[in-house]
């Protein structure tokens, strides 16, 4: 939200930014990891909710990939959080410092080359 403020220039309803905030906190467990959704924060235990639902590593959250049926996997991980976990590798490594970030980008490329499909696609599951 911040950065769509700073870039785009737009306005953001205070009262809105504000209720956001507060429910991205309502879900953060005492581990700092964060609940799948809202309505899971009384729930945090859910195997969904568990950091290894949430914080799995990249070969973890392969296993998952191309499941015909979201969810199915180990602690209920879907086949998109493998690709959200590389989005969010990727802008979580900007805060890592500048001469690290060519490694980091060599070895994400690797993983990614690895994973596409010989029409160039990526998928996470059959719609």
């Amino acid at each position: 939200m911040d950065q769509a403020r700073s870039v785009v220039a737009t306005t953001l309803d205070e009262k809105i930014l504000l209720r956001s905030l507060a429910s991205i906190n309502a879900q953060r467990s005492p581990d700092f990891s964060y609940t799948y959704s809202f309505v899971h924060r009384m729930r945090p235990r859910l195997d969904i909710n568990r950091p290894a639902g949430l914080l799995a590593r990249e070969g973890f959250l392969s296993n998952v990939r191309k499941r015909p049926v979201p969810h199915e996997g180990q602690f209920k991980i879907a086949g998109y959080f493998y690709y959200y976990g590389i989005y969010y590798f990727t802008e979580s490594g900007r805060l890592l410092p500048k001469e690290t970030h060519a490694a980091c980008a060599e070895k994400l490329s690797a993983i990614l080359l690895e994973r596409q499909e010989k029409d160039g696609s990526w998928w996470d599951y059959p719609l």
